[in-house]
């Protein structure tokens, strides 16, 4: 029965997760939220699980930046999410829709690890509702929706949860859960391992503070099963170290700057939240710090310290504290306290003695850090009094006789946690971490510190909620005010996701890639030119060879050097050496997407042609041009050998005779249907009426062209126009009547949102479909 309970509530966490962001679930092999950080991580997942099948001892080292050390290091490695994800690529799902399905099961996935710690908190599911609710949709996790890592964020209220129900209950099994969660939230996000752990050791030291009944044994059963999961984390985190050590893979200080939120941003709300999305001021809100948890979390954490639940005072005992130990705390938490006033008040202070020096203080991090567990330390033991010593009190004392619950308070823990370790380098919490733990150097956006609040705020919330429904008698009101904050909190989180569409098909090159067995890397040009290297990461899971290009957190040094020098007006003669020497087996030139790079990357592919270190050996149709594949002379003696037949079916000139007129900026045959959209442009904002207009060419003629709109839920007919242009450039297509189309709609149609997407969709004579790139566009 319980079991059947758990499966319930995922499922309805799944459910409302595919109806709030509908239609990915319809469109698992295509929708992303962009085609950027979607495609990273679709990389990630597929090449875990590749390696996993193929070379588990190579996990590291994937196939991109080739050949730097370990580069699955250079960004999260998502190892907690592959596993989940494993039965679907068992299963041959392609590798995007393999993301999706762990994006939808990340987000239901969220809801339930708050809903299991709301219930922890409160015994009631209605309130482990309110809180799943609230945290799987905050704002920040809306904002948050390309990356997968914060996605799933259902481990940290989970491992919490573990934690209070170890310590109500220590016994073995409870803390092996604990410490399972521990692990596996490690797995999932290395950010969240990191500010997890973080706080999860001070929810310990607090609880043992606060409880009446403390017991050294489940003390140490905690402490003991959090030190097992960060040591079984060893091994993931290790290549980290190694290309930290090895690359100087850490965040200066200005950097970690960047990254830090202040106190307006905890008011800035995500453009994508349809309650507050308006209400902030866009020109305010920096990337990736819209802060703010939503009223319902606020007021529900509000309500869970204000109303009154306490029933029965727990029984009292006071232990003895020796006087010396007391007198040694005081005196310590003086001396913290000058030592936090020079670190503010100086840049740097020394102390010496006989030319040795005892102390440094550079800034007021580590010494308020001190300061903040000396008090802690001492209030646990007593407060001061001014009174008798029989008089006195301790924390543990004034937390039992405390209307909250001693949960409360490691909630308000998790909660000024996050606070104040989003504010990065603008407060001490970080700042100390930054200054003493390599690890935290490796965070560019310190604001991500929020989701420690979060877990906070959910099960605050769930408290507040559970405060709310427990004061009426009878079971229809507390029914009736369930339903209202559950349906208060849908409201509150309500998001407005905008979906734009990946084009499915593999590229011929790629595919080639995947059927030819090779050795060495592959360079794909241009190096970095808009979201190229994003697609060519999507390509590498077709083939999974090595490719010298790549993004990720980091940027390995051979990568950025060869990226600046493939940017440069005229390409240096000891670009190609370089390649060679680093083991670059072939170039993959995407003619129609070097933009204004064609005339040097011309000019560079013609002069290493003629002095014999490249050889030409074929050609592929790509998006709308060619795909020209070099391979290095010094690195692929046997070149020739991979050359095909001289000429291609339907194409009017061989490959060497198409290499030479894109060589000279002309026009090439493609064998296959494609097409540009002339008008909307990416991002356009569109006032009044819509006209989509372009041109589409096939071998076998075309037959009609339509037009899809928001996510193809609108489809609508293109008029075909006459593009004598487009038949001068291109004059092999004689079965083309009329080359361009166009289409315009007088208004938005009814229910298409404000962001929404335009596709063209091109059917040729043999009723063959081709879709071309889709446009994502702001209709007012």
């Amino acid at each position: 029965m319980r079991v059947l309970q758990e499966i319930g509530a995922f499922v309805f966490f799944l459910l409302f997760t595919i109806v709030l962001t509908w239609p990915v679930a319809a469109r698992l092999d295509t929708a992303v939220a962009y085609l950027g950080d979607p495609l990273l991580n679709t990389w990630i997942l597929d090449w875990d699980m590749h390696a996993v099948t193929s070379a588990p001892s190579h996990l590291y080292d994937a196939n991109i930046f080739y050949p730097s050390k370990d580069p699955l290091a250079y960004s999260e490695n998502l190892f907690g999410i592959a596993i989940v994800s494993f039965p679907f690529y068992l299963l041959g799902f392609t590798p995007l829709a393999i993301y999706n399905i762990a994006l939808l099961v990340g987000y239901a996935f969220s809801g339930y690890g708050a809903f299991v710690l709301g219930r922890t908190l409160t015994r009631s599911a209605a309130a482990g509702l309110v809180a799943g609710i609230l945290y799987a949709f905050v704002s920040f996790r809306v904002d948050y929706f390309a990356l997968l890592q914060f996605v799933w964020g259902g481990w940290m209220p989970l491992m919490l949860a573990a934690l209070i129900h170890y310590w109500r209950r220590p016994i073995a099994r409870n803390a092996v859960l604990y410490g399972l969660c521990v692990l596996m939230n490690g797995l999932t996000n290395i950010h969240q391992f990191l500010f997890g752990t973080t706080a999860l050791v001070l929810s310990v030291a607090l609880l043992a503070l606060l409880s009446v009944r403390f017991r050294w044994r489940t003390l140490m059963g905690a402490a003991l099963a959090t030190i097992l999961a960060a040591a079984l984390m060893v091994p993931v985190l290790l290549p980290y170290k190694r290309v930290s050590d090895l690359y100087g893979m850490v965040r200066d200080r200005n950097a970690a700057m960047a990254g830090s939120a202040t106190w307006n941003d905890w008011l800035s709300s995500s453009s994508k939240n349809r309650a507050y999305g308006d209400v902030s001021d866009r020109e305010k809100v920096l990337p990736e710090k819209a802060l703010f948890p939503g009223l319902m979390m606020l007021f529900l954490t509000a309500s869970a310290l204000l109303l009154d639940r306490s029933k029965h005072p727990v029984p009292l005992q006071a232990r003895p504290v020796p006087r010396w130990l007391l007198r040694l705390l005081d005196a310590l938490i003086v001396l913290f306290c000058i030592a936090t006033y020079i670190g503010t008040a100086t840049l740097h202070y020394e102390l010496t003695l006989l030319s040795h020096r005892l102390i440094t203080i550079d800034s007021a991090g580590t010494p308020i850090v001190c300061l903040v567990i000396a008090v802690m330390a001492r209030l646990s033991l007593r407060l001061p009094s001014g009174r008798s010593a029989e008089h006195s009190q301790s924390l543990r004392t004034l937390a039992a006789r405390s209307r909250m619950p001693i949960e409360i308070w490691v909630m308000l823990l998790w909660i000024v946690l996050g606070v104040l370790g989003s504010l990065g380098l603008h407060a001490f919490l970080h700042s100390f971490l930054f200054d003493h733990f390599l690890p935290f150097r490796s965070i560019r956006i310190t604001a991500r510190w929020a989701s420690i609040a979060y877990v906070g705020l959910a099960g605050a919330s769930a408290c507040g909620a559970a405060a709310w429904i427990n004061a009426r008698r009878s079971k229809v009101a507390r029914w009736a005010v369930a339903a209202l904050l559950i349906a208060l909190s849908i409201h509150d989180v309500l998001p407005m996701f905008r979906w734009e569409h990946a084009l499915d098909a593999a590229d011929p090159a790629y595919v080639w890639m995947h059927d030819t067995k090779f050795s060495g890397g592959t360079l794909e040009i241009p190096v970095s030119e808009g979201i190229a290297p994003y697609l060519y990461q999507f390509g590498a899971t077709v083939h999974h060879k090595p490719l010298m290009n790549g993004t990720s957190g980091f940027e390995p040094p051979l990568h950025a050097k060869i990226r600046e020098m493939a940017a440069m007006k005229t390409i240096p003669d000891d670009l190609l050496p370089l390649l060679a020497h680093n083991d670059c087996h072939f170039l993959l030139v995407h003619d129609d997407w070097l933009r204004g790079a064609s005339e040097p990357t011309h000019a560079w592919l013609g002069h290493e042609l003629s002095l014999g270190r490249i050889n030409f050996i074929r050609r592929f149709d790509h998006r709308g041009g060619g795909d020209y594949l070099f391979a290095v002379t010094a690195n692929v003696p046997n070149w020739h050998e991979l050359r095909p037949p001289d000429k291609r079916d339907g194409a009017s000139f061989t490959d060497d005779q198409e290499l030479q007129r894109a060589l000279r900026g002309e026009a090439t045959y493609m064998g296959r249907t494609f097409g540009i959209v002339d008008t909307p442009h990416a991002e356009q904002i569109v006032t009044g009426p819509l006209t989509i207009s372009g041109w589409a060419l096939a071998p076998n003629g075309i037959t009609e062209v339509d037009v899809l709109l928001d996510n193809d839920t609108h489809r609508y007919r293109a008029t075909p126009t006459d593009r004598y242009d487009v038949k001068m450039k291109f004059p092999w297509y004689p079965r083309v009547r009329h080359a361009g189309f166009t289409l315009t709609l007088p208004k938005r149609p009814k229910g298409v949102p404000r962001w929404t997407d335009v596709q063209v969709e091109i059917i040729d004579g043999h009723g063959g479909k081709t879709k071309l790139p889709d446009v994502v566009l702001n209709w007012d």
